[in-house]
């Protein structure tokens, strides 16, 4: 009995001294695993920033010209991020023009109210 005690105390042992270490990395991998289920823009609505990092894979291959290779995907990468961006771009100046005429009809509005008010006298 006491020899399954000793050889069972030294993997026991790794783990407790990993324990936080595995506990963050089966955390993540949740994460990673269902990040596609939620949606971001609602989950954080109302907090001012956040951060999104992703994991960007770059492969080389082992003949000719690699670091043209590379400079090509981030040149695309680039590319890509934006054209994101001025997606982005696009749909808040949509927002903020539709705010904008929305104001300026509220404001219309209320002259007109106070014009008939001030006639009414």
């Amino acid at each position: 009995m006491n020899m399954l005690i000793a050889v069972m105390s030294t993997p026991f042992s790794i783990v407790m001294e990993k324990e936080t270490l595995f506990r963050y990395k089966q955390q993540l991998s949740i994460i990673v695993d269902y990040i596609d289920h939620v949606d971001i823009n609602t989950k954080f609505s109302k907090l001012k920033y956040i951060m999104v990092i992703k994991p960007e894979e770059i492969t080389v291959d082992d003949g000719g010209n690699d670091k043209d290779m590379i400079i090509d995907q981030l040149r695309d990468t680039l590319k890509s991020d934006r054209k994101n961006n001025d997606r982005q771009f696009a749909k808040l100046t949509d927002l903020m023009e539709k705010q904008i005429s929305s104001t300026k009809i509220q404001n219309d509005e209320s002259e007109k109210q106070t014009e008939e008010a001030q006639t009414d006298k």
